[in-house]
């Protein structure tokens, strides 16, 4: 090996460092993961439907990285059980390790249904075309359903202009009674 410190007139020796002396560059230190992570999940709002239930139809669990897009998932999730007529998801404690609280409003139930107005076609016909069943969640797509089941009973014993609509009268501990409301007119 050339000395070039010697050539270019520099006559101080050259000094030789053991290898083991020289320092390894530090080792990056790395950091810890800076993004929040779920360190609770509770429920407000829920009367008859399970925690778990809600849980389990959730994305996001314990430990899991805080995630706008896997909330609104969950939002949709919880929905999608039909037992709720509104869910929001909110963020509370630090900000490092939040708890998510699912907040339900359940929908009512189902505590009896009534049909009035109807004295051509008896009730007992009509029990028949009934899709409301009690004590179960009150689902809308079934009291239209029923309301169009009846209407077709009126069509077949020439009630062609028969009306039939719904309303719901609220009961005391989230239930409501359905009522199917008939308006006969003449028979054609």
């Amino acid at each position: 090996a050339i000395d070039l410190a010697h050539i270019l007139g520099n006559p101080e020796p050259k000094v030789a460092i053991p290898p083991e002396a020289v320092a390894e560059p530090a080792a990056e230190a790395v950091p810890e993961s800076t993004e929040p992570t779920v360190s609770a999940i509770e429920v407000e709002g829920n009367r008859r439907v399970e925690i778990d239930a809600v849980k389990a139809a959730m994305v996001t669990k314990v430990g899991a990285p805080v995630d706008p897009l896997s909330i609104q998932q969950d939002v949709r999730g919880v929905m999608k059980l039909g037992y709720f007529s509104d869910v929001s998801i909110e963020e509370k404690g630090p900000t490092d390790r939040p708890t998510l609280v699912v907040k339900v409003v359940e929908k009512p139930s189902v505590q009896d249904y009534k049909i009035e107005g109807n004295d051509e076609i008896s009730s007992d016909d009509l029990k028949e075309a009934i899709e409301v069943k009690r004590f179960a969640i009150l689902d809308m797509g079934a009291v239209r359903k029923t309301v169009k089941k009846i209407q077709e009973k009126y069509t077949e014993k020439g009630f062609y202009l028969a009306e039939v609509t719904s309303r719901i009268e609220d009961r005391p501990d989230n239930q409501v009674v359905v009522v199917f409301v008939v308006n006969e007119r003449a028979k054609v």
